[in-house]
């Protein structure tokens, strides 16, 4: 026998992790973020779906498999572009490019070990300059964030600066968490 934690930070996209989670769940288990909530929180096309549709801001956004999309921007278009796997997690897949890409396909090298990875990819137009993710956890009323900062081993890597949240920014991310529970 095992103690039982007061409450755990769900943080694996594997399929195993996700089912213990389940487990542990129906065992009474407290998570910050359940399994069900990290499993849809990992399929970004039905997020970024989910955000729009709810009048939430979200980057321009279209999706791929590998051809380019049908509604896509002509390749010449700049402005940056992020492409990533739709249930990519970690940064895994992560690429940047100055023009819109035509064909998407994984970094060369790259590790995506924990990638369910069919080649469905999102291509969004890149908000901001820095290659870093904004990641907000939301507990007991409060928000707390960091920046994790891209490269070409940033996945392996749980190094999160904090970082400051303004009034704007934390108010789309409670009404983000409403929209996606």
């Amino acid at each position: 026998d095992h103690p039982m934690p007061d409450l755990v930070l769900l943080k694996t996209p594997t399929s195993l992790g996700l089912s213990r989670a389940l487990a542990a769940e129906a065992r009474g288990v407290r998570f910050l973020n359940g399994a069900r909530a990290t499993w849809r929180a990992h399929d970004k096309a039905a997020v970024v779906a989910r955000l729009a549709a709810s009048g939430l801001p979200v980057p321009v956004t279209y999706l791929t498999a590998g051809t380019p999309a049908p509604d896509a921007p002509p390749p010449e278009r700049g402005g940056g572009w992020v492409t990533k796997p739709v249930r990519g997690v970690h940064g895994r897949g992560v690429a940047f490019h100055d023009r819109f890409p035509v064909i998407v396909e994984p970094p060369a090298g790259d590790d995506r070990s924990h990638v369910v990875d069919d080649g469905t990819r999102l291509v969004q137009q890149r908000v901001g300059d820095e290659a870093a993710d904004l990641k907000v956890y939301v507990a007991g009323g409060r928000c707390f964030a960091g920046r994790k900062s891209f490269g070409p081993a940033s996945f392996a890597s749980d190094r999160i600066a904090p970082a400051p949240l303004d009034r704007e920014t934390e108010e789309v991310v409670r009404a983000a968490g409403e929209v996606l529970h």
